[in-house]
């Protein structure tokens, strides 16, 4: 995020340790880690569904704009 901007950027990169098929959602969470439960404040659609497995890295951009 910059400073008087209204965008922020949002990159996250996920190594599984399992197959995954058809990942079709991304979000955001409150919580800082996968163990603790926490509020989700933004959600959204893939531009294309994912489908991974061990050894394989997802990585995840996204950039929210707020207005109001």
């Amino acid at each position: 995020h910059t400073y008087g901007v209204a965008t922020s950027t949002f990159i996250n990169a996920f190594s599984p340790t399992g197959t995954f098929n058809a990942i079709h959602k991304m979000a955001l969470l409150t919580a800082s880690t996968s163990a603790a439960a926490g509020i989700m404040v933004y959600e959204a659609v893939l531009n294309v569904d994912a489908t991974v497995a061990s050894g394989d890295t997802l990585t995840v951009t996204d950039t929210i704009s707020v207005s109001g």
